[in-house]
């Protein structure tokens, strides 16, 4: 269900395969990132009482499993899971189609909206709202180059305006 879907898409089930110690349904984040990734969600204890806290990683767990995904829509995946070094972006109700592309005759590969596939040289960190995040080796979509300095793109951290500087084309 999440291949056609961009990086970032995810959506949280029960689990078909494993129920809880205690009967209850256990429950899965799948997330798009390259190819669909599985992770469970797992209900532990919390402060020694049973059965109480939903966590991804022992050393971070929430009271509900709506906490857990506000965290992580805020901070990366990729410090326990280095195969998954991107944020939630979007819930799979509200997630963007994967891009279409073809590649120009220059050679260039382009997106089906227009914007062209640039490659990170350097990791950037977003300061304001409206930045987006780069890290080096990632590719992006280029979709406004209005000002010079700073170019508009989309990629597995989501949209936003990053400086022309810290890309190439692919």
């Amino acid at each position: 269900r999440l291949k056609k879907h961009a990086d970032g898409t995810y959506l949280v089930r029960a689990s078909l395969r494993d129920t809880g110690a205690d009967g209850k349904p256990s429950y899965v984040l799948d997330i798009m990132y390259r190819e669909p990734q599985h992770i469970r969600i797992e209900l532990g204890p919390c402060g020694g009482e049973v059965g109480c806290c939903y966590y991804v990683t022992p050393a971070a767990p929430f009271a509900t499993i709506h906490q857990l995904i506000s965290f992580y829509e805020s901070n990366s995946l990729g410090a326990s899971f280095p195969k998954v070094p991107t944020r939630l972006l979007h819930p799979i109700s509200h997630a963007p189609a994967r891009p279409v592309i073809s590649v120009a005759r220059t050679g260039r590969v382009r997106h089906a909206a227009g914007g062209v596939r640039y490659r990170a040289l350097y990791n950037f960190e977003a300061k304001s709202p409206g930045e987006m995040d780069l890290r080096a080796g990632e590719h992006v979509w280029v979709i406004s180059r209005e000002d010079k300095n700073w170019w508009k793109g989309s990629g597995p951290r989501g949209e936003g305006y990053f400086p022309s500087t810290f890309v190439e084309a692919d």
